[in-house]
């Protein structure tokens, strides 16, 4: 009697666990959903917000991330780097970064000046774009890292030369001897000194995907599944003790 009882109730123990197993994973989902909204809707009030004069000396640990930024100095050209394969809209490019020397003569901050497109009849050639020299002001939007592309083993030795095909700060730190802000800024307005120059730069950077709908799917799943293991036991339990009595 005892061994037949237990039986019985092994359907409704295994429904169960397998319902307080879904369901929590159901809520864990729930919970990443409602991070990521949160740190979009903070990504958003932070590019909102009026432009911060920024001095480069902030540190990357400071909650500053995504906010925009107003700065004043000098490009210094002759130390540009071209991010090589960075695909916009199906065409390879570059991202082209300089380091920017603020009005104190001794700040300095590597900024992404915006996206080219490389000439395929000269490979390996860096690209055409405007080099104005002198005192500008740009805005831009801070960023921790300029963002790693899929790399074949082989190129992992430490790039250098104007075109590269990954960029590391404290390596570009080392090399140069430049002593750089652990910032990086997107920029997103065009320089402005004596006119708006006419460079080929595009600038419409677009913010990560958190993807907030894919754990919103993910939790749907595991509710529905959630609810077939709820509806199996009861089914697997009625056909016991239907059986039983028959």
């Amino acid at each position: 009697m005892y061994r037949i009882r237990n039986f019985l109730l092994l359907p409704l123990l295994l429904g169960c666990a397998g319902v307080v197993l879904t369901v929590s994973l159901a809520h864990w989902q729930a919970r990443r959903a409602l991070e990521k909204e949160l740190l979009q809707q903070q990504m958003a009030q932070a590019q909102q917000a009026q432009p911060l004069a920024f001095d480069g000396r902030v540190a990357s640990d400071v909650a500053l991330e995504w906010r925009r930024v107003s700065l004043r100095g000098q490009f210094l050209h002759e130390r540009t780097v071209y991010l090589d394969n960075r695909v916009r809209n199906g065409v390879v490019g570059f991202y082209v970064l300089t380091p920017f020397q603020l009005e104190d003569g001794v700040t300095r901050i590597m900024i992404n000046r915006g996206w080219i497109a490389r000439d395929v009849h000269q490979v390996g050639a860096t690209p055409q774009h405007d080099n104005r020299t002198g005192s500008v002001d740009i805005e831009g939007v801070l960023r921790k890292d300029i963002g790693q592309t899929l790399q074949l083993s082989f190129s992992r030795a430490t790039p250098s030369g104007p075109i590269r095909p990954a960029f590391s700060l404290a390596a570009y730190q080392a090399e140069t001897g430049m002593q750089l802000s652990p910032w990086i800024v997107y920029q997103l307005e065009r320089a402005q000194a004596s006119g708006p120059p006419q460079d080929t730069l595009l600038r419409d950077w677009q913010g990560p995907v958190l993807g907030v709908e894919k754990h919103r799917a993910y939790r749907f799943q595991w509710y529905a599944m959630a609810c077939a293991i709820a509806l199996g036991a009861l089914v697997w339990q009625w056909k016991l003790l239907f059986r039983r009595k028959t």
